[in-house]
């Protein structure tokens, strides 16, 4: 099991974009906590394929220098929203 804590997890909308994003790569048994911003997984692939992915959805890895990006974080809020309208 692989563990990642990522930042901008803020609701179900966020956590079913990152399950499907990290499902298209092959992951799976995707658990994330909102609460903590964890995410567990099985994946046989590198890692880096997956750090990546949540980069270019608006969750960079907590203590990347990504992390600290406001376009990332407004990445992350306009997933949210689309979640929320459909």
């Amino acid at each position: 099991m692989q563990k990642i804590q990522v930042i901008n997890i803020k609701c179900s909308g966020c956590k079913n974009t990152i399950t499907k994003e990290l499902e298209t790569l092959g992951a799976n048994s995707i658990s994330i906590d909102i609460w903590t911003w964890i995410i567990q997984f099985e994946y046989e692939g590198k890692i880096d394929l997956i750090i990546q992915k949540l980069l270019s959805l608006g969750y960079p890895e907590t203590g990347s220098k990504e992390a600290l990006s406001l376009l990332k974080k407004a990445k992350s809020y306009i997933s949210c929203a689309l979640w929320k309208i459909s």
